[in-house]
């Protein structure tokens, strides 16, 4: 920050990745206050980009900077009464990130004079949480067939090829490339204005980007495909700009991002230790659509979970309600009431920067933050810079993926006392998440969380194995313990607990409901070995998504920039 001001740093994406609660708001708020009173520095100005309104209330109140020396600039003109200052005569200006997009609409930051001090662009800039690599756009089949009544009242013309459109892109192959039709740009804009703020104005947005495009098809519930296109989102002469991101260090977009685009510096950083907090692990399908198949039975573990630090504060992070599904209810009703009087629910999408539970020793993860597989793609896509026609090998995508979940959970984990930190140390906590076990989060969480204990986490009620299910298990188990990556085959499983006839292995052990539990705790799938006959014929251990990690781009990809 200083380096900006005095005017010598390099026209670069600088990024501080120090853990929750390790002080980078805190150094934000000595700096400013310091700017703003020496003579020598009176011509410098600062722009500090905020993710939520709620965050330029705090922040403002934190600075507690004279009125003359800063202004707001939000949507809320409430928010924004915080100064009376005009924003081109105050020092410091706060606002949103999406107010800064909205402006910018694609342009220079030199040319927006909306962000400008005294007519100049503001030599600091700081942008706080997140910055993501590009914007992915997205528009499913089925999101083109809800507005073809809409805009058939707009043109017919543009109806009709909206219809085809959603006809050619519903039967196009997952993974093609796909023209989209130039589009009249008139007429999409005055859809717009007669939609207002409806949802529907968001996906004739997205029409409006994708006109003309060639994008990538993406799979979606059952028959339905998704276009996806990621494309920049900043100038580039908004650097020198500082990213103040916590969950930096286990994102895969900013790693690909110094790679493979370059202009982004990691600056110099202590990761936190992590080894007074326990993790607890159930394995799990707890997604969105997991939850709405299978509501009362998670809200059960849930409250089971809740049920093991019953005199403790504890923050349940979960699903953002809809008119389907709402997981805090299901779980208010599943646990005791004399639990709940100190028990708070945030939902996914609120889960980072708040300081309000600061002070909760308990957090639970009621469920992973999933995004869509396009919105992975697209941020494969704009991590690297690379256009949509330029196919990726699934095991980037994956890494993508995987450092999404981390940055979700890394800032969820971090709303709770872990965030605060005393020699180096994380205060003692305790964190249950549920996680599917093909997802590869519980064996990234040491990485994400150094030196914590990862615990896997049982139903106290759960029933155990027994008879020649138990003796296949403990069979299984031992061969791991041996050879972690060896291939178990059946024929070896059935030899060992006497089994001869392979129905019967079959049926009374492959497909036992508990046995298959048991399997997916251990991270086991049925695999085929090749020479031997039949489908499946052994047992092995899943690899993981963070497995791929150490995977490299195609030749044709490393150092590539657009």
């Amino acid at each position: 920050m200083a380096d900006m001001a005095r005017g010598v740093a390099e026209q670069r994406v600088y990024v501080s990745s120090l853990d929750p609660g390790m002080g980078k708001t805190t150094s934000l708020i000595v700096f400013l206050r310091q700017l703003v009173g020496p003579q020598d520095h009176r011509d410098v100005a600062v722009l500090v980009c905020l993710s939520r309104k709620a965050e330029v209330e705090r922040i403002v109140r934190d600075v507690g900077l004279e009125e003359v020396d800063f202004a707001v600039l939000t949507s809320d003109e409430e928010i924004n009464a915080l100064s009376s200052t005009p924003p081109s005569e105050a020092r410091v200006l706060f606002t949103t990130q999406q107010m800064l997009l909205s402006r910018l609409r694609g342009g220079r930051f030199e040319t927006c004079p909306t962000f400008h001090y005294q007519g100049l662009p503001r030599e600091v800039r700081v942008w706080d949480e997140a910055m993501e690599p590009g914007q992915v756009v997205m528009l499913s089949s089925d999101d083109i067939g809800g507005l073809l009544r809409f805009l058939r009242r707009v043109s017919a013309d543009l109806a009709d090829t909206m219809d085809g459109l959603m006809d050619r892109l519903r039967k196009a192959d997952i993974g093609s490339l796909f023209q989209f039709p130039k589009l009249d740009h008139e007429v999409l804009q005055r859809a717009v204005a007669l939609l207002g703020n409806d949802w529907q104005a968001a996906h004739v947005e997205a029409l409006a980007e994708l006109s003309g495009q060639r994008v990538r098809v993406c799979s979606g519930w059952g028959s339905q495909r998704v276009a996806v296109l990621a494309r920049t989102l900043l100038p580039e002469d908004l650097a020198p700009v500082l990213v103040l991101d916590a969950s930096a260090r286990v994102r895969e977009t900013y790693k690909l991002w110094a790679k493979t685009r370059g202009g982004l510096t990691f600056l110099p950083s202590a990761t936190k230790d992590y080894s007074p907090l326990t993790i607890h692990v159930a394995r799990k399908g707890a997604g969105k659509s997991s939850w709405g198949q299978n509501g009362p039975a998670l809200a059960k573990t849930v409250a089971e979970m809740r049920s093991q630090r019953l005199g403790q504060r504890c923050l349940i992070v979960h699903h953002k309600a809809d008119k389907h599904l709402d997981a805090s209810n299901l779980i208010s009703d599943a646990i005791i009431p004399d639990a709940l009087h100190n028990t708070s629910f945030l939902h996914w999408g609120m889960h980072q920067a708040t300081n309000e539970y600061a002070d909760v020793p308990v957090v639970i993860l009621a469920g992973t933050f999933n995004l869509p597989p396009s919105q992975y793609l697209g941020l494969a896509h704009a991590s690297l810079g690379l256009p949509m026609d330029k196919t990726l090998p699934e095991a980037v995508v994956q890494r993508v993926a995987l450092g999404e979940h981390g940055h979700a959970i890394v800032q969820a984990v971090g709303r709770g006392v872990t965030r605060g930190c005393s020699d180096g140390k994380c205060l003692s906590g305790e964190v249950y998440i549920i996680a599917s076990a093909g997802s590869g989060i519980e064996e990234a969480l040491s990485d994400w969380f150094p030196g914590a204990t990862v615990k896997r986490w049982y139903p106290a009620d759960r029933p155990v194995l027994t008879g020649k299910v138990a003796e296949a298990a403990a069979y299984i188990k031992q061969r791991l313990k041996e050879d972690p990556t060896a291939s178990i085959l059946f024929q070896d499983v059935m030899g060992h607990i006497g089994c001869s006839n392979r129905s019967n292995f079959n049926r009374t052990i492959r497909r036992h409901d508990l046995f298959r539990l048991w399997l997916a705790d251990q991270g086991l799938v049925e695999v085929k070995l090749p020479g031997i006959r039949g489908k499946a014929n052994a047992f092995q251990v899943e690899l993981p998504l963070f497995a791929a990690a150490g995977v490299e781009l195609p030749q044709d990809l490393q150092g590539s920039k657009i």
